[in-house]
């Protein structure tokens, strides 16, 4: 969404990115993300040992919306 943003309108016009879309998109992604990065922060070897049940829970959670994501990007393309 930079370089798109940084486009001049005309070419931005012919592109017909559907902004909304991809901004609702980059939400999901991001909250993916989140989840992904407290599982590695967490399974750390040097982290307490009792939030490993915390952390198969999370790396649940994360296979859930990543395959829900995918889903989606394919049936939607931008």
């Amino acid at each position: 969404m930079y370089v798109y943003n940084v486009l001049p309108k005309k070419t931005q016009k012919e592109i017909e990115l559907n902004e909304a879309e991809i901004n609702k998109q980059q939400e999901k992604l991001g909250d993916w993300h989140d989840i992904y990065s407290t599982i590695k922060f967490l399974s750390h070897e040097n982290y307490p040992i009792k939030t490993a049940e915390n952390t198969v829970k999370l790396k649940e959670q994360e296979k859930r919306q990543f395959k829900a994501l995918l889903k989606n990007l394919t049936n939607n393309p931008i």
